[in-house]
């Protein structure tokens, strides 16, 4: 079952967004009925990772280069340690405070972005420029919720409820081997 509190069959979890027009059983039908598509299928493969040591100015060159939303965050080792998307850039530049967390990034609204509480020109510069200096691992969401390529959609679309993340790092022993955006499950619900 997704989670999320269901209120008169409407569901009002933050995330009803991803399907704002059906309740939670209809979410679940349209899965249940795609059950053998796994993350595999719908994933992303060999993304572009980045290491937690790196300059954010280098994660945001390759963001933009590649047109990508998200970088999962590596250790020198391998092992998934993070993930960086464009929304936690925002949310540096905003001023909420670190390290993130799904919680302190859901609750905060990004209203005041350039610059957070200050929403003048010189603030703004300071604050890119503050970013700039800074390293992937000081920006980034640590720990964060991932799947496995044997995950079923329902278990995709419950990671992304769960965790408000338009992005999930798929993994296959702590190493990733791909990313599933909230596009590519709807995509696949449309049968594409």
């Amino acid at each position: 079952m997704l989670r999320g509190e269901n209120r008169g069959g409407r569901v009002t979890d933050r995330a009803a967004w991803q399907f704002p027009n059906l309740d939670c059983q209809e979410v679940c039908m349209m899965l249940s009925e795609k059950q053998a598509v796994t993350a595999l299928r719908m994933m992303s493969k060999r993304p572009y990772t980045i290491d937690e040591h790196a300059p954010l100015s280098e994660a945001a060159e390759l963001m933009l280069s590649q047109n990508i939303g998200c970088l999962p965050v590596v250790s020198a080792d391998g092992p998934l340690v993070g993930l960086l998307t464009e929304r936690m850039f925002q949310a540096a530049m905003a001023g909420i405070p670190r390290p993130f967390s799904v919680r302190n990034l859901q609750e905060k609204t990004i209203v005041r972005i350039w610059g957070g509480y200050n929403d003048s020109p010189t603030a703004r510069v300071d604050a890119v420029t503050k970013l700039q200096n800074e390293r992937v691992r000081d920006v980034m969401l640590a720990d964060p919720p991932s799947v496995t390529e044997e995950a079923t959609m329902t278990d995709v679309a419950e990671a992304f409820f769960a965790n408000h993340l338009s992005h999930l790092p798929v993994v296959r022993d702590g190493i990733v081997v791909g990313v599933v955006a909230r596009h590519d499950l709807l995509r696949t619900i449309a049968g594409g």
